[in-house]
């Protein structure tokens, strides 16, 4: 018999993510929900744009809806914003550092102990508690331009072949499909 074809190569290890409208949303770009655990990704700022944010929403979450707003139908979303402020339920707040486009930032999503912990250039910036009522629900990944009229571009490494900037913290793993739990068969 014909030797086996060989495997297809594997995938980018990062997308690039063009964003024109304020407040649009990009949901998984894998196709899926991040209803399993401790999830891990880095985020660059392609070209300035002070503005730029990323993060997570419930997966409840309405795309008509800016999730940086606090009078959202289905609150939920945390983000990091490159102007040195993060988002919590539409509640913005100082105190972590600013990114640009000389940055990594990232972010580890913990779903056994509820939390988010957000890194800039492999350094922990804050961690954060999920919202109480929304600890066992899924999520997808939230990237947006906040509230300006710019364009915003990022480059976003979900790890499909595990090629990172910096190493993930021990214990978690890359969006993307293989690391997807397998389908089962129902009904049989």
């Amino acid at each position: 018999p014909p030797p086996p074809p060989p495997p297809p190569p594997p995938p980018p290890p990062l997308f690039f993510f063009t964003h024109t409208p304020p407040s649009q949303m990009l949901r998984s770009l894998v196709g899926s929900e991040m209803c399993i655990r401790d999830r891990y990704w880095e985020v660059r700022l392609l070209t300035s744009n002070s503005n730029a944010t990323f993060g997570i929403c419930p997966s409840n979450y309405s795309m008509t809806e800016n999730p940086l707003s606090s009078s959202v139908t289905y609150p939920g979303a945390i983000c990091y914003a490159a102007y040195s402020q993060y988002f919590r339920n539409g509640t913005n707040t100082g105190g972590v550092g600013g990114w640009g486009t000389s940055d990594t930032v990232a972010l580890a999503l913990d779903m056994d102990e509820k939390k988010i912990t957000f890194y800039k250039n492999n350094s922990a910036q804050i961690t954060l508690a999920l919202l109480s009522g929304y600890e066992n629900i899924p999520y997808f990944p939230m990237l947006t331009g906040g509230t300006n009229g710019g364009s915003v571009n990022l480059g976003v490494n979900f790890g499909a072949n595990e090629n990172w900037t910096y190493t993930p913290p021990s214990g978690f793993k890359s969006l993307c499909t293989r690391n997807l739990p397998s389908p089962s068969p129902s009904g049989l």
